[in-house]
């Protein structure tokens, strides 16, 4: 059994899924509020180290790799199973 590690110190979502032995809280769902949302901004209001970088740079990768980006980042994730 391989033993996860909790890899903490990045903002950059390519990064974090690139560690091969890191533990990594699925919160790709995130996209798909953003993609089903209908208004034209949103705040995101979180305390102090809670993830907003990282998931800010999830949304770039995400919707860099509709353009041709890397597409296995989101390989294993919920939203690239749940998609709609």
């Amino acid at each position: 059994m391989t033993k996860l590690q909790i890899y903490m110190g990045t903002d950059n979502f390519a990064k974090m899924r690139s560690i091969a032995d890191n533990l990594y809280v699925d919160k790709s769902l995130l996209v798909q509020e953003f993609l089903r949302s209908r208004e034209d901004a949103a705040l995101i209001l979180r305390p102090r180290r809670f993830g907003k970088t990282l998931n800010l740079s999830m949304l770039y990768e995400f919707f860099s790799n509709r353009r041709g980006g890397a597409p296995n980042l989101f390989t294993g994730l919920k939203i690239s199973e749940d998609v709609s």
